[in-house]
């Protein structure tokens, strides 16, 4: 649970318990007998909230749980109606473009953990030639990560994605235009051509395209991966993924607890 969320909702809470106690007073007969004044009732929630912060802290963690709860729910029933979408979708690949199974991965090019995860999916994708990663951009985190998701776009047309995705992620600090060019022109690649394309309607599209995925997967957070009917937020280890990848090789062997 995000900082700014649980503070919000704490803010809001006790709000909502403020406005509860001068409503119910209000409706009370305050001086009758048996009653209770509403500095009685006010003092009653103080007193409780003083002596019980771990309550507070339960609401917001159980409303925390109730919502991923709901938003997994859904994404579930969006990724078996995006699948057939995603499957037809052209994306650049990493690893044998050929091979039977695939993993989607959403990524920015200024998110660190993207970063950390290249040199394991490229090892992986190296390794084992039945497995590609799919790229999908969504670049969410700076202006200059639509021009580097716009640059590997651009560089998959020249058939150099990979040198210039590699050089991107291994790039230390936040990108820009001049160092995405200098690393294209060290890739390889015919840049004043990578310019052109990076405006043209096809790459325009294939990002439109990716995007809206992410959008229809309610995601808001890279790196994210798709394998099989799993959605899975988050940096994972070698050993995580290739579990991963071995439930799609083999379905229907049984699953750890």
């Amino acid at each position: 649970m995000s900082q700014n969320f649980f503070r919000f909702f704490v803010v809001g809470l006790l709000l909502i318990i403020a406005v509860s106690v001068y409503r119910y007073t209000d409706r009370s007969v305050l001086t009758a007998q048996g009653g209770i004044s509403k500095d009685e009732v006010a003092k009653i929630v103080e007193e409780t909230l003083l002596t019980n912060p771990g309550l507070v802290i339960k609401a917001a963690e159980n409303y925390q749980k109730t919502l991923d709860q709901k938003q997994n729910e859904d994404r579930q029933t969006s990724l078996a109606e995006v699948k057939p979408d995603l499957a037809k979708a052209t994306f650049p690949v990493l690893g044998n473009p050929d091979a039977p199974l695939t993993v989607y991965e959403f990524l920015d090019y200024n998110c660190g953990y993207c970063k950390m995860m290249t040199p394991v999916i490229n090892a992986i994708a190296d390794a084992n030639k039945d497995v590609r990663f799919v790229i999908l951009d969504f670049p969410i985190l700076s202006p200059s990560s639509e021009d580097a998701s716009r640059a590997a776009l651009a560089a998959n047309k020249q058939g150099k994605f990979r040198p210039l995705h590699d050089a991107m992620m291994a790039h230390k600090g936040a990108l820009s235009k001049e160092a995405i060019f200098d690393m294209a022109k060290t890739s390889g690649l015919d840049v004043e051509t990578l310019k052109a394309d990076m405006t043209g309607p096809e790459v325009s599209e294939q990002l439109a395209k990716s995007r809206d995925f992410a959008k229809r997967l309610s995601l808001n957070g890279t790196p994210s991966f798709l394998i099989g009917d799993a959605f899975i937020p988050g940096a994972l280890s070698k050993e995580a993924l290739m579990e991963k990848i071995e439930a799609l090789r083999n379905p229907s062997a049984p699953k750890n607890p």
